[in-house]
């Protein structure tokens, strides 16, 4: 049976199932490697929010929210053995709708919702469901760690 998120996305083509669904964390936070809690600006004091930076869904604010664990913005999403790499997707208003995150074999996966996490092609197969891929992000692996823990 399929998902009835799945009809959201019609350029989603294959993906594959990585995580029995859960709303303890939610795709920002997933993108960031968290699972036991939200990243989310609103409201203050329920979900986590990088301590001393101002709230938002504006691209500025999650990169913001994003350079405190070491992201800097990068040119696209092509694989590079010495960077993980996340995904901001915007809406027409340029609010943050969604981030995903690159894995180890240049695919990438997502928290959908409060759902399961999948694992997709591409950045751009989520697109229209949750906007666009618009910005593009990364940082450094240290020596020996693995991107897909």
């Amino acid at each position: 049976m399929m998902p009835l998120w799945e009809a959201h996305f019609p350029q989603l083509g294959k993906w594959i199932k990585s995580s029995e669904r859960t709303d303890s964390y939610n795709c920002a936070a997933f993108a960031a490697g968290e699972d036991t809690q939200k990243w989310d600006p609103y409201p203050p004091g329920v979900h986590f929010w990088p301590s001393g930076l101002n709230r938002g869904y504006s691209v500025q604010h999650f990169v913001e929210a994003y350079r405190t664990i070491g992201y800097d913005s990068c040119a696209d999403g092509m694989l590079d053995p010495y960077f993980e790499k996340i995904v901001l997707y915007t809406n027409n208003y340029g609010g943050v709708e969604h981030v995903a995150r690159q894995l180890s074999d240049g695919s990438w996966t997502s928290k959908m919702g409060d759902e399961e996490d999948i694992i997709h092609e591409n950045p751009q197969a989520l697109s229209g469901g949750y906007g666009h891929p618009t910005v593009y992000m990364q940082r450094v692996l240290r020596f020996g760690e693995h991107k897909d823990a």
